[in-house]
């Protein structure tokens, strides 16, 4: 008995021989009580501003309870049926990963068939993918960036140019989608570091007659700073805003503040564009999944379009498409504006 109780102390003294006592209690702090409360991500706006507070109980209660009642996105992923229309979506629009690769075999098999005389003529391309290679083509300028607790400052509203607006939690991608949205210049400033844009910036293309507009990230960007009152007030005043795009991470679908933004703002405000970002770093298979998830969320809110805008601002892909939607809705803005404004004057086919 003696000699086993030696050997039993040898292994554990030589075990923990090399570990700092601090660091081995706090290993067993972590494992006994959890991350520390002021670490956690908070879970609602009002907590990260510190008007709620969470208590240590009902934490303990929430963890306790069995994992059918809080099912992760990856349990979900796995029950959810995909919808035919993002199936096709992913497929034609080669989205995912490894979607360069799978758009230059596409487009060598097509090449080769068209060599050899198999296709029949293409049709001819519609005044709205015009109008998105020229949107394409263009150069936008900033013309007023003020912050978003300064209604007074922002610009008048002005039919001539109507305005569509982008919004999303920060790092989701929205300063590289919308400099890719336009070839000539650079609209946002990019960076890995999230909460970068904290104004409201205005960008202006004189080819087609349109205002761009950046707005602060909403969420959590860093625990001190919450852009999300500003920018809902926005949203419901805006009279010149013809539609918000809502950016989505792919990877992680939606989020807490995703949910409670949307919830704030209701039936009010412009219709609503979900866009997934990021498509390319997620399989097809996968990237499938995730947006229908997405897309099966989308019927708890109001005023919110069915349909998902796919985009990867690395691969280029979708962004045609976003385009074709953005111009569409500023034409028929500008349409409208013109049969209001002078009803005598015939007015223009701008389509």
């Amino acid at each position: 008995g003696s000699s086993w109780r030696q050997w039993r102390a040898g292994q554990t003294g030589g075990r923990f021989a090399g570990m700092d006592t601090a660091a081995t209690l706090r290993g067993f702090a972590l494992v006994l009580f959890g991350v520390a409360p002021w670490l956690r991500e908070p879970g609602s706006t009002d907590e990260a501003r510190g008007l709620e507070r969470k208590d240590s109980s009902e934490t303990r209660t929430k963890n306790a309870l069995p994992p059918d009642s809080r099912p992760s996105m990856s349990v979900r992923m796995k029950r959810i049926r995909p919808y035919p229309d993002i199936v096709a979506q992913v497929e034609e629009n080669f989205h995912g990963r490894n979607s360069v690769n799978r758009r230059n075999r596409a487009l060598n098999k097509y090449n080769a068939m068209k060599g050899k005389g198999l296709l029949s003529k293409q049709p001819e391309p519609s005044k709205l993918d015009v109008l998105a290679d020229e949107l394409d083509l263009a150069r936008p300028r900033r013309i007023k960036q003020v912050p978003c607790g300064l209604p007074d400052l922002w610009p008048e509203p002005d039919p001539r140019y109507p305005e569509v607006a982008f919004a999303g939690r920060s790092n989701v991608g929205k300063s590289s989608l919308l400099n890719a949205l336009t070839e000539r210049g650079s609209v946002a400033r990019v960076s890995d570091e999230p909460g970068t844009t904290n104004m409201l910036a205005w960008h202006r293309t004189g080819k087609i007659g349109m205002d761009f507009v950046d707005m602060p990230g909403y969420g959590f960007a860093t625990r001190a700073r919450v852009f999300g009152p500003e920018t809902i007030e926005f949203v419901k005043t805006r009279p010149n805003l013809r539609c918000l795009y809502v950016l989505i991470d792919c990877r992680f679908g939606f989020k807490v503040a995703d949910h409670e933004w949307l919830d704030e703002l209701g039936g009010r405000g412009p219709i609503k564009q979900i866009i997934l970002t990021k498509c390319d770093l997620l399989r097809p298979k996968v990237l499938i999944k995730a947006a229908s998830l997405v897309r099966a969320d989308l019927e708890a809110h109001k005023r919110v379009e069915r349909k998902l805008l796919l985009v990867s601002s690395h691969a280029k892909t979708g962004l045609h498409e976003l385009r074709c939607d953005i111009v569409r809705r500023v034409v028929g803005a500008k349409s409208e504006s013109d049969l209001a404004g002078d009803a005598d004057e015939q007015p223009r086919d701008l389509v």
